[in-house]
């Protein structure tokens, strides 16, 4: 039996890093990926074609364009929960957060708002 896709995405944080740069911004090229992370050119190129082989990004060219569908969705919303988690600090008295709009919907973009 083969590693699950979710491992592998998950596997480092420079793949963390690759994954949520991807994710909010479309499309992007391994040039930009890589100039923006400081990452090697081989684990940018491998991990932006695992994307595409598991229908997170789809491949024109060289470009890759965040593909929305139910998968990508969810890792997507898991990236924000991850974000927010390590961000937001609540008070005291406060027990639970509300994430509204995109975040929650995981369709957010680099430029979108946040709401709590």
């Amino acid at each position: 039996m083969g590693k699950s896709v979710l491992t592998e995405l998950f596997k480092t944080e420079g793949r963390i890093h690759i994954l949520r740069y991807v994710a909010e911004r479309s499309p992007v090229t391994a040039t930009i990926v890589i100039t923006a992370i400081g990452t090697s050119k081989a684990l940018v190129l491998r991990y932006l074609r695992l994307l595409a082989r598991n229908g997170f990004c789809m491949q024109r060219g060289r470009e890759y364009t965040w593909h929305k569908n139910a998968r990508s969705l969810v890792v997507k919303r898991l990236l924000n929960i991850d974000l927010l988690v390590a961000a937001v600090l609540l008070p005291k008295w406060a027990r639970k957060i509300g994430v509204y709009g995109s975040y929650a919907e995981g369709t957010n973009t680099a430029g979108s708002g946040l709401y709590l």
